[in-house]
This record gives C-alpha cells, sequence and structure tokens, in this order.
C-alpha cells in the first residue's frame, strides 16, 4: 500500500521544504543529469572538475563550496539523508534551498544577468 511520507504531514517543514525534498526524491531537481536528454552536455558548469551535473555533486561541488557558506560549514548533510528519518530530511532540504539559491545565482552571473536583491 502507498502511504504519505512523514514530511508532508511533519508541521516542521515548510511548504518549500517539502515541495524540495519530493522534487529531490522524485529526480525532479534541476540538475543537468536529471533531464539529460534537454543537455547535450551533462557536466557541471559550476566547477571545472569536468563530472555530471548530478544532485549529490552540488553538495562537493568546488564553485559551490566556495560561494555558498551555509554548504561549506555543513558537511553533516550527505544526499542519502533525503531518505532517512524526518530531522535528517529537514536538515536536508534546508541546505539543498540554500544550494539551489546559490546555483541560480551562479548561473545568472555566469549568464550576465543580474539577480535582484544579489550582489
Amino acid at each position: 500500500t502507498l502511504n504519505i511520507q512523514e514530511y508532508f504531514t511533519d508541521n516542521r517543514f515548510s511548504i518549500k521544504e517539502k515541495l524540495i525534498l519530493f522534487k529531490l526524491r522524485s529526480s525532479m531537481d534541476d540538475v543537468k543529469l536529471n533531464f539529460s536528454s534537454m543537455h547535450s552536455d551533462t557536466t557541471c558548469e559550476l566547477c571545472t572538475d569536468g563530472v555530471p551535473q548530478d544532485t549529490s555533486h552540488l553538495l562537493f561541488c568546488r564553485a559551490l563550496l566556495e560561494k555558498c557558506p551555509e554548504l561549506y560549514n555543513d558537511t553533516a548533510v550527505e544526499y542519502n539523508h533525503i531518505y532517512s528519518g524526518t530531522n535528517n530530511q529537514l536538515r536536508a532540504a534546508k541546505l539543498f534551498l540554500k544550494v539551489f539559491k546559490r546555483v541560480l545565482i551562479l548561473h545568472s552571473i555566469y549568464n550576465g544577468k543580474r539577480i535582484e536583491g544579489e550582489n
């Protein structure tokens, strides 16, 4: 039988945190490897490591580690925490929200666009 995941009913999670967890768990978050048919090159354009841009890479991407203090300072969150208990899921959701915000900013900078409110 199908059961609703605990994080959906846990009041500690914001709507955004529930949404990011759902996207992460269903491989629908916006990374190249999840949508490889849309990208001729799936390597991470944020760093020069030449590795595919998948969600777990974002936790170790050198460019993000330099530009996202939360990621640099939080080495306890692992990608597989999105599948574990709600305490780990909440920490992972909070971190991934910050990481994806930073990815958006870096993509905009690399593409010559400016995002309101960011330096």
